[in-house]
């Protein structure tokens, strides 16, 4: 994904003398102009799920609608689903996940704690949880 004048110069400042070009089965997306954080967000959401890349989880807030300025990871270890979270912005917020196998419950890592769906998570507290799927 290119946005504005991307690419449009090499390392050293000197115009290209061809533009950035798709090849092979890659794709490229081109927007002319900057676009807000919000809609960046909303294109590459839709561009991932384009490629059926593998997202075992998802958040959303309480009421299944989007959430801004939280950060979640997640990676598949020895039949666990490990997640990090961790909120960037300056209010907690109500979270809850949509798993490809619903989330019954969560193992907070750090104290041991059961963590029921939705939950408050407060910002810029790094938030480990084993998902319990099934």
């Amino acid at each position: 994904m290119t946005v504005g004048q991307c690419f449009t110069h090499d390392e050293y400042g000197r115009p290209r003398k061809q533009r950035l070009a798709q090849s092979g089965r890659g794709r490229l997306v081109s927007y002319p102009d900057p676009l807000t954080a919000r809609a960046y967000r909303e294109i590459l959401d839709r561009l991932i799920e384009s490629t059926g890349a593998a997202r075992p989880v998802r958040i959303e807030g309480g009421h299944g609608e989007p959430l801004w300025g939280v950060n979640v990871r997640a990676v598949e270890m020895n039949g666990r689903l490990l997640v990090n979270l961790l909120n960037l912005s300056r209010t907690s917020q109500r979270v809850q996940f949509r798993a490809q196998l619903p989330a019954k419950h969560a193992v907070n890592l750090l104290d041991g704690t059961a963590v029921d769906f939705p939950f408050m998570l407060a910002p810029l507290v790094p938030t480990p949880l084993e998902l319990k799927l099934r």
